[in-house]
């Protein structure tokens, strides 16, 4: 069920209540928000003196007026103060550290991210205790496993190389119930035109990297949804595009802004303003990524709220995509960042769609926090206030085809908002000047989310559970080493932070590491503490598989599609599997 989804219940209420309204009888709400200004995000009017009513999850009027309330009548004063629509991070990674994140975004007034890696399992499983209110967290709007060529990028990704490949996973992940497909850099063009005419007669959008082997008019064209961290603008840009695209990456950066052209760059922000493409810039990760060498970045006082398994690879050092970068190729990376940041304001002046994503949790991208950054940088690079506040509200609700839904304060629309003491439209920093966040209806003052924030650094700083168990591996070995962890986590496991996901980490640093045993031993402890987790069994399974233990791997594959049968990597795996073992038996005849 998506939580965003306004039933014909609500809309019967709305139209009682503007009878009543238009009766003068102003009926009792659930919560209003008295004399606060609204910043219409469409015109970048200030409202000023509006009282907002809100019931159950939705926006059910705005008066002029003052208004009567009961006993029971959340009341807010929002004199002096300003009210915006909640932010959306458009590009977030999410699912597999969202407890740890959660507060972070709620806290900053994120009360939405698109996930661009997401794990239907653990996706549903956060909706429905969301549902529930056994956990606070934002909506939701997710991609499934990000979809590659070979040799993949990231390990885990859904490797394709044919169109029949593409079929079989684009089909798998719409029954899992994604919202839309992520796409990345080795898919080859073949499989990328497969892909594209597939989902457009599907009608699901498909977003992400701009494959290595297409143009991004080619990915215009196909109808893209959206394209990230500006992947194949500069190069379209060049004056030499042909002979630069068969370059290395970096080799390719000392030319790109040398031959940039002024008339491809007019013509390709013409074509990109009439087309559906949006692009996320994600200038936060950019930045980062090419002063990581820059050891100021380490002083950050946010990586308080943040534990070690999500910071651990920030040192290029521990980064295996990082760790033979020179001083060279930062350089390289700093004049391109540079460069196009003075192209953001001009390319939103051209029409161009924009939408803020962060990357979290890649270095120095704080969940929540960044977001704020992300809009400053839109600024710097010469977007109006106005504009770039538009990117994280309503132009996130077009994006996604739910600016009926949320995206403005207006009747009608989710209660989702983000009360400020200074105006943002003056300075994109104001809004950073929470004094209260609303999140569907649910009330979240300065005191509680202070109170969450202190909560999230006290979790933080305890001792990650993976690396008290990664030091006993190193001295006593795996086996008493999980001996070891029993005694522990029924005797003082609350010094330590036991994580689902870092546990898993640890086992691939192993399996990834060649040490398949020592995985092995691992992801069986981790579905022992974790035994309703459908990763859980995932990860054990790939373990055994490796090495070749099939029979246990496909007992574990088919455990995790048990709990979730929408775990569509267990049932390529299955197929793969069963496709090896026929290829043995006909070897051997």
């Amino acid at each position: 069920m998506n939580i965003l989804n306004i039933t014909k219940s609500s809309s019967i209420a709305l139209l009682v209540l503007s009878i009543f309204t238009s009766c003068d009888k102003t009926p009792y709400h659930h919560l209003i928000i008295t004399n606060v200004n609204i910043v219409d995000v469409k015109t970048g009017e200030i409202l000023l003196n509006r009282t907002v009513a809100i019931d159950n999850t939705l926006i059910t009027a705005i008066y002029e007026k003052d208004v009567a309330v009961s006993d029971s009548t959340i009341v807010i004063n929002g004199s002096s103060k300003f009210l915006i629509p909640g932010l959306w991070d458009m590009h977030a990674h999410y699912y597999d550290n969202h407890l740890d994140s959660d507060p972070l975004l709620i806290a900053n007034g994120v009360v939405g991210v698109r996930e661009m890696w997401g794990n239907m399992s653990v996706i549903n499983e956060v909706r429905r205790k969301t549902l529930s209110g056994e956990i606070i967290a934002p909506d939701i709007y997710t991609s499934g496993t990000l979809i590659d060529g070979s040799p993949p990028t990231w390990p885990g990704s859904a490797v394709v190389s044919s169109p029949e490949e593409v079929k079989a996973v684009v089909n798998q992940q719409i029954a899992d119930g994604v919202d839309f497909l992520k796409i990345y850099n080795h898919l080859t063009y073949e499989c990328f035109m497969a892909l594209a005419d597939l989902v457009n007669k599907k009608n699901i959008p498909f977003a992400g990297h701009i494959p290595y082997e297409i143009s991004i008019y080619q990915a215009i064209e196909a109808g893209m949804a959206s394209s990230e961290h500006l992947i194949g603008f500069l190069l379209a840009c060049s004056s030499k595009e042909d002979s630069l695209r068969t370059l290395p990456i970096n080799e390719r950066l000392i030319s790109l802004i040398n031959t940039f052209s002024e008339n491809k760059f007019d013509s390709l922000c013409e074509v990109l303003a009439q087309s559906e493409m949006w692009l996320c810039p994600t200038l936060i990760v950019n930045q980062a990524l090419c002063y990581l060498n820059d050891t100021s970045f380490r002083n950050d006082e946010r990586l308080a709220y943040l534990p070690e398994y999500i910071t651990f690879d920030w040192d290029p050092a521990n980064n295996f995509l990082l760790k033979d970068e020179e001083e060279e190729d930062y350089q390289l990376w700093r004049n391109r960042f540079h460069f196009e940041l003075e192209l953001i304001g001009r390319m939103n002046e051209k029409g161009v769609k924009i939408l803020a994503g962060t990357d979290y949790p890649n270095p120095y991208c704080f969940p929540g926090f960044s977001l704020h950054d992300e809009l400053s940088l839109m600024v710097a690079g010469g977007m109006s206030e106005l504009e770039a506040l538009n990117t994280a509200t309503i132009n996130a609700a077009v994006f996604m085809n739910k600016d009926d839904e949320f995206g403005t304060v207006e009747v009608g629309k989710l209660a989702s908002l983000v009360l400020l003491n200074n105006n943002p439209v003056d300075n994109i920093e104001n809004t950073k000047s929470i004094e209260t966040v609303i999140l569907r209806g649910k009330v979240f003052d300065r005191t509680t989310l202070d109170e969450m924030l202190d909560l999230a650094k006290i979790n933080a700083a305890l001792t990650p559970l993976s690396k008290w168990l990664r030091i006993k591996i190193l001295t006593i070995g795996i086996e008493k080493a999980i001996d070891s962890l029993d005694i522990l986590i029924s005797t003082e496991s609350r010094q330590y932070k036991l994580s689902e996901y870092d546990i898993t980490m640890l086992g691939y640093d192993y399996l990834y590491g060649g040490e398949t045993e020592i995985a092995v031993n691992i992801f069986e402890k981790n579905i022992d503490l974790f035994p309703e987790s459908s990763n859980a069994y995932d990860s054990y399974a790939e373990s055994l598989y490796k090495n070749g233990q099939y029979g246990l791997a496909i007992e574990n594959y088919n455990k995790s599609l048990e709990i979730d049968p929408g775990n569509s990597n267990a049932r390529m795996m299955l197929d793969s599997i069963e496709n090896t073992k026929t290829k043995l038996q006909i070897q051997t005849k």
